[in-house]
């Protein structure tokens, strides 16, 4: 039993947004996410998590390409507040050229704003690395 109420206490406080998991920004305000982290916004009503870079086709710095190319996110965006039993989820997937650059979640709209760091040739990137820019307005 003693083993087990250290990690209950240690989930519960990485839950609640200790350990940087959680912050929340003001409305309308744009803010960073870094690949897998989480954040709360509307005190808890809307928890956006970065989840995955799905693609990464921009045009890297050091190359010669006919288009910008595009990278594209997927944020898992969970409404616990909802009205339905287990609350609202869903995986939006946004893109930095083509579209949707922005996507409608319950009340709220979500915009990707950029995404971070830009590709260079014959470089690559560890996930952990990527970091995005969002907007969220109602």
């Amino acid at each position: 039993m003693s083993k087990i109420a250290p990690f209950i206490l240690f989930c519960l406080l990485r839950s609640c947004g200790y350990g940087g998991g959680v912050t929340e920004p003001g409305p309308g305000e744009e803010f960073s996410l870094h690949y897998g982290q989480r954040i709360a916004l509307e005190k808890g009503c809307l928890i956006l998590t970065f989840k995955a870079l799905a693609e990464d086709s921009r045009c890297p710095v050091g190359a010669v390409c006919v288009w910008q190319g595009n990278a594209r996110v997927v944020i898992d965006a969970w409404n616990p507040c909802s009205s339905v039993a287990a609350g609202s989820r869903e995986d939006l997937s946004l893109n930095t050229t083509l579209d949707p650059k922005e996507i409608a979640f319950g009340k709220y709209r979500v915009k990707l704003v950029n995404v971070s760091p830009y590709p260079i040739l014959n470089e690559e990137h560890p996930a952990g690395q990527y970091v995005i820019q969002l907007l969220v307005t109602q």
